[in-house]
């Protein structure tokens, strides 16, 4: 059994937080089709302060 995780998307949602949306396959050895296949999503909340894009422009 293999799962395989493709990040699809990367979405900032306000000042704190960000959805990561991951394409699944999971796969069975030596079987044509996948057990299953998904969209997982994440949602990470975090102090505003620290929001990359922030961090970026700071650095430049």
């Amino acid at each position: 059994m293999r799962g395989r995780f493709v990040l699809k998307e990367r979405r900032y949602r306000g000042a704190d937080m960000v959805m990561l949306t991951h394409g699944v396959t999971v796969e069975i050895k030596e079987e044509q089709k996948p057990a299953i296949t998904a969209e997982w999503l994440t949602i990470i909340r975090f102090d505003p302060e620290d929001h990359p894009e922030k961090q970026r422009a700071s650095a430049e």
